[in-house]
């Protein structure tokens, strides 16, 4: 889908959490693993604060004149930024305090667990403030890629004319991969109570990415507002009907891996498209084909797919 805008973003930096995050490449561009830049929480957790957002206001206007000068009678030209991908907390306590700690922290340090995300957590609401406060948000309805997948169409958000975009307008999502191998309890006890006062700010909310939603679906339910759910490779697919039915949005996602060899095998493909429609049926379901990296150099995996993908919700649906 293609539509007439060409959106120009601010510049801006903002300041981090206080401490340098490190990254360990063995090969550039390739994997890496986080070096822990909170090793203590006794030494370092006082030095730890909120991102400050610094906008480039001259570079920002020098943007938005240029494309102007390019696109006008072309393409409607607007400002908006993506400010956030997920507005999760795991991924920065990641970043601060390297995967395996993570994983840890909440049996071997939980008091300093819950510092941690309450601290994560005033970070993003501090960051949605200053936002609001300052007129630099904009509506992620309509084309906008909205949590971790598909898009933002709706007709249930109405912004109130006459005033800046708030928070109250747009869709929320909140995903906690990082946290796939954990208990739900855990989930429960650290990650949902803290994602349950970020998204209770907006109208709408997404949930989840890459880890299986079904054996936390008791909890995950429980968040404000929810309409769309990502139903991940890892999940099972079959709980859709009955956990999803037509009560939310089905974010299917089939994996990517077979397209990404240079000659896909297209029955491989076949069984996991028919398997996602089957399984699913009876839910209101999209289904995505996403983190396609390389594709194996051979572009036309892509369309292929969703070719594949519409033949068999044909045969499914009739």
């Amino acid at each position: 889908m293609i539509e007439p805008f060409f959106d120009v973003p601010y510049s801006y930096t903002d300041t981090g959490w206080g401490v340098e995050l490190k990254k360990r490449r063995t090969v550039e561009n390739g994997s890496y693993i986080v070096e822990p830049a909170v090793e203590e929480f006794e030494s370092v957790f006082e030095k730890l604060h909120h991102p400050e957002i610094v906008v480039d206001w001259k570079e920002s206007e020098l943007l938005m004149q240029m494309a102007h000068s390019v696109f006008d009678g072309i393409l409607t030209v607007r400002r908006k930024n993506t400010w956030w991908w997920t507005l999760g907390l795991c991924w920065d306590y990641v970043d601060l305090r390297g995967m395996e700690n993570f994983m840890c922290d909440f049996l071997l340090e939980p008091e300093w667990a819950e510092r941690m995300l309450d601290l994560l957590c005033e970070g993003k609401l501090h960051m949605l403030d200053f936002l609001e406060e300052n007129g630099l948000l904009a509506q992620n309805t309509g084309g906008t890629y909205t949590g971790s997948g598909g898009f933002g169409f709706t007709r249930q958000i109405a912004p109130v004319e006459g005033r800046h975009v708030v928070t109250g307008d747009m869709w929320g999502f909140c995903e906690s991969q990082e946290t796939a191998q954990v208990s739900p309890e855990i989930y429960r006890d650290f990650i949902f109570p803290r994602h349950k006062r970020i998204l209770e700010r907006f109208a709408l909310s997404c949930y989840g990415c890459c880890e299986p939603y079904d054996p936390r679906w008791e909890y995950v339910r429980q968040l404000p507002h929810l309409r769309k759910v990502s139903v991940s490779p890892w999940a099972n697919w079959a709980t859709v009907p009955e956990f999803l039915g037509q009560d939310y949005i089905a974010s299917i996602k089939p994996s990517p891996t077979p397209l990404a060899t240079a000659h896909m095998d297209e029955d491989v493909v076949r069984a996991d498209c028919r398997r996602a429609v089957e399984q699913t049926k009876g839910g209101v379901c999209e289904f995505l084909m996403k983190d396609n990296h390389t594709l194996g150099g051979c572009p036309h995996n892509a369309s292929r797919w969703v070719e594949i993908m519409r033949e068999e919700i044909a045969r499914v649906y009739g």
